[in-house]
């Protein structure tokens, strides 16, 4: 499952090449053809369309209240911004409102930039043991006491480290999954999320 995020109104470079009607019929030399013009105009495009994993985009949807919380030049209602955790249509609906959110997503990335950060969590409710074992509910209270559940507090210094052992949460965005919904903000003219 997935969250699929397209722009309403994004800065359009290029022809979209057309999906060709007799794919099948395609020799794999001309689908691979299909498939670099394709991911060129893709790459052209940035705020056309966005696709995270569950599992990436909550970390990013956390950034975007975290960031609403923190920044006065954020006005996003919270309960919009909640609405993101779904695949509802919901989302931005002008560019002036994208960029503020972007130059904001650019502190946040900057500041955790200079600590060298590759990737960010949050407390979700949900963890790995990176030793393989399952989080029984005692070590889960230890997490929850230092990060508490569902707060704004970012996780940046992962995989964290409790009385010697390892954990990472199962929500994770790396940087540059970060740098790439900021790219599409900035292109997108407002978004919906499907």
């Amino acid at each position: 499952m997935g969250m699929d995020i397209s722009g309403l109104n994004p800065t359009i470079t290029g022809d979209k090449p057309v999906f060709p009607s007799n794919w099948d019929e395609l020799s794999e030399k001309a689908q691979s053809f299909y498939n670099e013009l394709r991911s060129d105009w893709d790459r052209n495009n940035p705020g056309y369309y966005l696709r995270f994993n569950v599992w990436t985009w909550r970390p990013i949807h956390f950034a975007c209240i975290a960031c609403n919380d923190l920044d006065p030049d954020l006005d996003i209602d919270i309960d919009d911004i909640n609405k993101w955790a779904f695949n509802s249509g919901d989302g931005l609906k002008d560019q002036h409102t994208c960029n503020k959110l972007a130059d904001s997503l650019e502190m946040l990335r900057d500041g955790m930039a200079e600590d060298n950060v590759q990737e960010f969590g949050f407390n979700l409710g949900m963890w790995n043991r990176m030793d393989g074992h399952f989080v029984e509910d005692e070590e889960q209270e230890k997490i929850d006491e230092l990060y508490p559940k569902s707060s704004a507090k970012v996780m940046t210094n992962l995989p964290i480290t409790i009385d010697g052992v390892e954990y990472k949460p199962s929500h994770v965005a790396k940087m540059e999954d970060l740098d790439e919904f900021i790219l599409f903000l900035r292109h997108c003219g407002g978004f919906e999320i499907y």
